[in-house]
C-alpha cells in the first residue's frame, strides 16, 4: 500500500519542497480546482497516458499544488486517502508521479491554467489526463 507519506518522500527525493496547506487554504484550492476541472469528461480535448505525463513534465512550473481528490469532486471516481481536502503546495521541478497510480490526485499550477489528473484509470483506460482550463471552457485542443 502506498501512503501519502511515500508520495511526499518521492517528491522531496526529486528536489521538490512540500508543505501541506492548512485546511482553509486546502478547501479553497480544492474548490477552485473543482470549479474549473470538476466537469472534465470524455468530450473535452486532453492528452492521455504518456503524452499527458510528457506534457506535464515539459511545463515551466516551479510552484504547483497537488490536490488529492475527495468526495467533493463528482466527475471522478475518487479516493479520500483517509483525509479530507488534502492539498500539497510544492516548489520545485515537475516530477513524474506515475508510480502512484493507486492514489487519485490532480497536479495544477497555482493559476489553475492546466491540470494533470491521475486516477485509478491510469494506464488501463487511458489515464493520466492532461487538460488545459481553456479547453474545458471550449477553447482549442491541446
Amino acid at each position: 500500500v502506498i501512503r501519502i507519506e511515500h508520495f511526499v518522500t518521492h517528491l522531496c527525493d526529486n528536489g521538490v519542497s512540500v508543505e501541506e496547506l492548512p485546511q482553509r487554504e486546502a478547501f479553497a484550492a480544492h474548490k477552485s480546482w473543482s470549479a474549473i476541472f470538476g466537469r472534465f469528461s470524455n468530450g473535452i480535448p486532453c492528452r492521455r497516458g504518456f503524452r499527458a505525463v510528457d506534457a506535464f513534465l515539459s511545463m515551466p512550473v516551479e510552484n504547483f499544488h497537488i490536490v488529492f481528490l475527495s468526495d467533493r469532486v463528482t466527475a471522478f471516481p475518487v479516493s479520500t486517502n483517509s483525509r479530507r481536502c488534502a492539498v500539497l503546495a510544492c516548489n520545485g521541478p515537475p516530477v513524474d508521479l506515475s508510480a502512484f497510480n493507486n492514489l487519485e490526485f490532480a497536479v495544477t499550477p497555482e493559476s489553475f491554467q492546466w491540470t494533470l489528473v491521475h486516477t485509478h484509470e491510469d494506464c488501463v483506460m487511458g489515464g493520466p489526463y492532461f487538460v488545459r482550463a481553456v479547453d474545458i471552457a471550449g477553447g482549442n485542443a491541446t
